[in-house]
């Protein structure tokens, strides 16, 4: 067996094909956009030098290498400076001579550095004009010419020269290898494309260099190679491995030479290379079969298996003749065969599986507070990689680098359960994570079952993978989603998120009249995201609908009718199935069982924004309760107290306004169905918010001879919307008192009321206080300061109530979320909620919406300390401002009498929460001072407690 401590720490993406792969290095042709275009044949001389770090791109600063293009004579001295001086980084180049030396390449232009560089050198001489053409395109001949001086020839002896030069370049290229791998399309008189320049540069790179002798004319050959002298280069083309175990040839830099590549002794791996599999596949195959692939007629043994990068033993054999036997192949693991030592003979076989996987948490990239990487990004995952104990899947909780997937996404991994592993979270990571793809997914119901390891969803059978160990479908007949593998083998099941599992029975009927036992009921089912489904019924409200129909007009007792109207809603004493009742569904042996879930009659009622939905037993809605309403003609949906209309009862037969309502363990509804209930348009109590700098746009608009405005930009409860107003005969929009108690007040939360959708002219107000719960049937409000607050987990405590603020929105003025307003101790707060009798995770009140503003209403009054009359500027009373921080609050203060503050003189105003302000007088009156408004002055009175010496005359 090969020493396994030679096994790769490559990062390796799992590749499904038996084409040659590039796995690892530094910098490959994976770090290209146009890798496709670069020809097999130069595809090692282009990896190993852009891994050594002597191509790093077109050089235009962009991922693409344009193997196709030509190299500028210029770009070739960039090459060879890097080449020979393994300054691959540049870091040197602003060290190197910059003198003219050539009449058309400047001192200041940016390559001049690397042809003066390669022209001290010898390795270029330029065009014997005084001229070196930097931006010409670079033939064969020419870059032949000083690839041959880069290795040592031609420096003093004048080799390659006068009207022969060509050929002598040519005949010195072909002694020294210049030319091996190149195509027949290459004629060294035309220029040389990228690719083509990077195949006589690598090859370059592994010729011997010559040295010149003490006598003229001759030279030694060497017995390393210019890569060997320069980097250390050493190729490996068997007997190394990556992670998972395939076998690899690889280039690197040998520190400490013979002793082969070993990371920890300052090895740099600049290339590795897959070699080509001979067989691979990912379904169950016997010894025979794989046989046959191969070719073989005779038993192999000894041959070494990896699984899951883990080496297992070096003793697998393979009989042709074993008919039965099957190899540790399975369906939907990879089976990779190789010859790792080229010899002719299988030697390694590589199984590699993939798992169904869910994303739990994302995490982003984190720095110190100097921008010092700390910790990388990186995904949570649960993934089933052990068999269901009981009837419950197990999973394993495993980290994966990066953040590429949404959280709750499914995907497809494969889990390396080696030790030779590049990257690792924590030292305590056994297995290290490899994303595939997200799993490709359908929602089906099992329509029939076999023994085989398969499930028929929807009347087709689908193989299952031999990791399908996430089931929650079981014997199931209800829909699930169904997850494949990349191969199109089923991998998982998932029931179906609640949404699903509720809905209501749009049509039902009675299947085989005629009294045999196998009739059965049915439905059609409109679940609650407004799907339909026809599904056969089994149970409803406990009752089986199994053996024979209903007998009478009315069909009594739970069964069904053949004639579909007899199951119809028609009328309260019909009012049997369709249309009547939210119902639980859930699956059963013969079919679906469906349980009626909770009736709202009395004071139940529906309003827009508003959490209540019946006092008497204080069920109320959310911003997560999904709604779906018959309307007489069709369904409608919608998601949360702020998007469903308002409904009230219609007529009073309440059979016909039947708000049916599933719950969890409090009394806030999950979903809601509601059946011919009519719009309603009483009046609806509301808050309005823009961020201070928001824009805020009014539209004019006549309707016949009714005049209304439109206010756009703001937020109505927290979600984006249009506050409509109704005008008068003014002309001016500036003139109507509503829409300018909007706008005067940007940056504030105001509380107003509307009916039929239009804003009640009189009811625009400010919120600056904490609003008791019993005065708005819609809202609560609490106001404060954020620094007065504090957040633990999902609860906020602000003036010392808790809310769960779980699922509430949260509208900020700079966009942070609350969490960063905590900590900052930054804004005015405002906590939109409903009471809910602490049924929600032990709080009182339910957060709907958080509203952060750097706004708010700044008062001003005096103590006693202040005899004289003051006023603000702008008024003749107290100061009361809407500012924003940053702004200045201006407090004027005049004499009483004819007194007047002398010029030049300064005077102190102290204001009693310590902050002052200084201004001079100017003779007149008054004396203004000037505070920078800040977070701790919004919302607050503010109180003057000093006029400081000295006097005003």
């Amino acid at each position: 067996m090969r020493n396994l401590k030679k096994i790769l720490a490559l990062v390796l993406a799992l590749m499904m094909t038996v084409s040659l792969m590039v796995v690892a290095s530094a910098a490959n042709i994976d770090n290209y956009d146009d890798k496709e275009e670069i020809s097999d044949k130069y595809a090692v001389a282009v990896e190993v030098l852009s891994g050594i770090g002597i191509y790093q791109g077109d050089g235009a600063g962009e991922d693409t290498f344009r193997p196709q293009d030509s190299l500028s004579r210029a770009e070739v001295a960039v090459l060879l400076y890097r080449l020979l001086t393994t300054d691959v980084d540049d870091s040197e180049v602003d060290e190197l001579p910059t003198t003219q030396l050539f009449d058309d390449v400047p001192s200041d232009e940016w390559f001049t550095g690397y042809i003066n560089y390669a022209f001290t050198n010898a390795w270029v001489q330029g065009n014997g004009d005084g001229t070196y053409s930097p931006e010409a395109a670079i033939t064969g001949y020419e870059l032949t010419t000083m690839l041959v001086r880069a290795l040592g020839r031609d420096n003093n002896f004048n080799e390659i020269g006068g009207d022969d030069w060509t050929t002598d370049a040519a005949v010195l290229g072909e002694r020294t290898g210049i030319f091996e791998g190149l195509g027949s399309e290459v004629v060294l008189s035309n220029a040389v494309t990228r690719e083509q320049a990077a195949q006589m540069i690598f090859n370059a790179l592994n010729a011997y260099t010559w040295d010149e002798t003490e006598w003229s004319g001759h030279y030694d050959v060497n017995t390393t190679t210019m890569g060997e002298e320069k980097l250390g280069l050493t190729h490996a083309p068997t007997g190394y491995y990556d992670s998972w175990g395939r076998p690899a040839e690889i280039w690197y830099a040998d520190s400490e030479k013979g002793t082969g590549y070993d990371s920890d002794d300052g090895d740099k791996l600049y290339a590795a290379f897959e070699i080509e599999a001979l067989y691979t596949d990912n379904k169950p195959i016997t010894e025979c079969d794989l046989s046959t692939e191969l070719g073989l007629n005779k038993q192999v043994s000894g041959i070494e298996v990896f699984i899951n990068g883990v080496y297992t033993d070096d003793d697998e054999t393979i009989t042709p003749t074993n008919l039965r036997s099957t190899m540790d192949s399975a369906q939907g693991r990879q089976m990779e065969v190789y010859d790792a030592d080229s010899n002719g003979v299988v030697d390694t076989i590589v199984y590699i599986d993939t798992y169904l996987a869910q994303v739990t948490e994302v995490n982003e990239a984190t720095s110190d507070p100097a921008g010092h990487p700390e910790t990388p990004a990186y995904s949570e995952l649960n993934v089933w990689m052990n068999g269901p104990a009981g009837n419950q899947p197990t999973a394993t909780d495993l980290l994966m680098s990066g953040i590429d997937y949404a959280k709750g996404s499914y995907i497809l991994v494969n889990v390396n359960e080696g030790d030779a592993h590049f990257f690792q979270l924590t030292d305590e990571d056994d297995f290290v994570v490899y994303p595939v793809q997200e799993a490709e997914a359908f929602v089906g119901a099992q329509t029939a079952y076999t023994t085989k390891a398969s499930h028929i969803v929807e009347d087709k059978e689908y193989p299952d993978a031999v990791n399908f160990y996430l089931d929650e479908a079981g014997n199931e007949v209800i829909d699930h989603t169904w997850y494949f593998d990349q191969f199109g083998n089923l991998i998982g099941a998932t029931d179906i998120d609640d949404v699903y599992s509720f809905g209501t029975i749009s049509e039902i009927v009675w299947v085989d009249s005629n009294g045999l036992e196998n009739g059965y009921a049915l439905a059609k089912l409109t679940y609650m995201d407004g799907t339909d489904a026809e599904m056969k019924i089994a149970e409803i409200n406990g009752k089986e609908l199994v053996g024979v129909e209903g007998k009478g007009a009315n069909y009594a007792n739970g069964l069904v009718s053949s004639t579909k109207q007899y199951n119809e809603s028609t009328n309260a004493a019909t009012a049997d199935y369709t249309n009547v009742a939210l119902y639980k569904i859930t699956s059963g042996k013969n079919g679906l069982e469906l349980t009626e879930m909770t009736k709202l009659y009395g004071s139940a009622s529906i309003t827009t924004g508003v959490p209540e939905m019946e006092a008497t037993r204080g069920f109320y809605a959310t911003n997560d309760t999904l709604f779906l309403v018959w309307n007489g003609k069709g369904y409608e949906t919608y998601t949360g107290i702020n998007e469903v209309p308002s409904y009230k009862p219609s007529g009073t037969d309440r059979l016909f306004w039947a708000a049916e309502v599933a719950v969890g363990s409090d009394l806030a509804a999950e979903y809601v169905f509601i059946n011919n209930a009519a719009l309603t348009t009483e009046t609806t109590q509301n808050t309005f918010y823009a961020n201070s700098d928001d824009t805020l746009t009014v539209t004019s608009h006549v309707d016949g001879n009714i005049r209304y405005y439109e206010i756009e930009g703001g937020y109505v409860n927290g979600k984006p919307a249009t506050v409509t107003i109704n005008g008068g005969n003014e002309t001016d929009y500036t003139k109507n008192t509503t829409v300018m108690a909007f706008l005067n007040n940007q940056g504030l939360l105001l509380a107003f009321d509307q009916t039929d959708g239009v804003v009640d002219d009189s009811s625009v107000r400010v919120i600056t206080t904490a609003e008791d719960a019993t005065d708005n049937k819609e809202f609560a409000v609490n106001a404060g300061l954020v620094a007065d607050a504090n957040l633990q987990g999902d609860v906020l405590y602000a003036g010392g109530v808790p809310y769960n603020v779980s699922s509430a929105t949260v509208l900020s003025y700079d966009g942070k979320d609350l969490e960063k307003h905590i900590k900052e101790e930054t804004g005015s707060l405002y906590v939109i909620y409903t009471t809910d009798d602490g049924k929600v995770n032990g709080t009182s009140k339910t957060a709907l919406y958080v509203i952060i503003t750097d706004t708010g209403i700044v008062k001003v009054s005096k103590n006693d300390n202040v005899t004289s009359p003051w006023s603000n500027t702008y008024t003749s009373d107290a100061v009361s401002e809407v500012l924003a921080v940053g702004d200045k609050l201006e407090i004027t203060l005049k004499t009483s009498g004819a007194g007047k503050f002398t010029d030049g003189v300064d005077h102190e105003l102290t204001l009693t929460n310590g902050m002052s302000a200084v201004a001079t007088g100017d003779g007149s009156q008054t004396i203004t001072f000037e505070f920078p408004v800040t977070f701790s002055m919004l919302n607050k009175t503010l109180v003057i407690d000093e006029l400081g010496t000295p006097a005003a005359d």
